[in-house]
């Protein structure tokens, strides 16, 4: 992981994810995506970027915890079997279905907050691995440090 890396705003992961759900997944070793390409490869230095962003992605629609507007959201991106390759309209209509709206209301009143409620969840993977390097960070102590732990608790104790 990137030690020195700080998360994009959210405004910026919402640009990018709007970006992705007109390209879609078929478009998108294409698109430009810096705040997403930046998630990706926090996330996991060894991913190339396209992967790394679907993957990134994919945890962050899972993290919506399924039902109507998780199936939504698969729709919308084209994560779910059978609409990769479908073109945006057809992915928003396939989405819309899924909350049982149609889909030009689903693009008025439904996108922008499930857009925003991805860029929200794609934060908290960044935090859970700012959060996991911090912990693998406190593991790596010195011997030094680690006598002074243990001398510490051994005094507690008695």
């Amino acid at each position: 992981m990137v030690a020195s890396f700080r998360a994009p705003d959210h405004a910026a992961l919402t640009e990018d994810l709007t970006r992705l759900r007109e390209g879609g997944l078929r478009r998108l070793p294409g698109l430009r995506l810096p705040a997403l390409g930046a998630v990706a490869h926090y996330l996991d230095e060894q991913a190339e970027t396209a992967p790394g962003v679907e993957l990134a992605l994919r945890k962050a629609v899972q993290r919506l915890g399924g039902g109507d507007y998780g199936d939504a959201a698969e729709h919308l991106f084209g994560l779910s079997q059978g609409t990769r390759a479908r073109s945006s309209a057809e992915r928003r209509e396939l989405a819309a279905g899924a909350i049982n709206r149609t889909a030009d209301t689903f693009r008025k009143r439904y996108e922008k907050d499930l857009l925003s409620e991805i860029a929200n969840q794609v934060l908290a993977l960044c935090a859970e691995a700012r959060l996991r390097e911090t912990h693998t960070q406190l593991e790596r102590r010195h011997p030094a440090e680690s006598r002074l732990v243990l001398q510490s608790d051994f005094v507690m104790i008695m």
